[in-house]
């Protein structure tokens, strides 16, 4: 969550992960932290939330 908070983009794992999405969003211990969108397998923050 560090990095997303940063506004950096991270990789997304797993088998049923998605490559591609127009909206996204990460969360942290059930709170929002970022929306964005996943492109190319990274999960890129277009908005972070502090707190």
């Amino acid at each position: 969550a560090t990095k997303i908070r940063l506004g950096n983009p991270v990789i997304i794992r797993g088998r049923d992960a998605p490559v591609e999405a127009e909206e996204a969003c990460a969360t942290a211990r059930g709170r929002l932290v970022a929306i964005g969108a996943i492109e190319q397998g990274m999960f890129k923050p277009k908005r972070v939330f502090a707190g």
